[in-house]
């Protein structure tokens, strides 16, 4: 079996919070850019994308902020390794509904926001069998 992990720099960790707390209490989102080696998720850079959802507890990516943050990162020489998306008020547990949006190969960072302080962050990726493994995060 594979040992995933998530090198997660806390310039990236605090990026992912300063965002949730922007658009709390609707649920943050954004690209995650940096290199995957020796099946280590290296994060490099965050950027907020747009969420199109009117859920507050849901998040639909803008495909248009997807397309850009894409040629940022072709430009740049990085590449799409993940997505983050934050909880407002509920634990970093990856739903039914982040499951049928999931891409294989992609890592997924969830933080908890509570009353606008930082929660708990969990990182999971997509098994084999379509179900979410949480993997460790390695904190830098």
């Amino acid at each position: 079996m594979r040992k995933y992990r998530v090198s997660l720099p806390s310039s990236i960790a605090e990026y992912i919070f300063m965002d949730g707390v922007e658009r709390y209490p609707n649920e943050a989102c954004g690209i995650i850019l940096g290199r995957v080696i020796d099946d280590v998720f290296t994060p490099k850079e965050a950027h907020k994308a747009k969420n199109l959802s009117d859920n507050p507890i849901r998040f639909i990516l803008d495909p248009k902020d997807f397309i850009k943050i894409q040629d940022y990162a072709d430009r740049n020489n990085l590449e799409i390794i993940g997505i983050y998306h934050t909880h407002p008020d509920h634990p970093p547990i990856a739903s039914q509904y982040d499951l049928q949006a999931a891409v294989e190969g992609l890592v997924y960072i969830i933080m908890s926001i509570w009353e606008r302080k930082k929660g708990d962050t969990k990182a999971f990726i997509l098994s084999d069998h379509n179900s979410f493994i949480e993997i460790p995060i390695d904190w830098v």
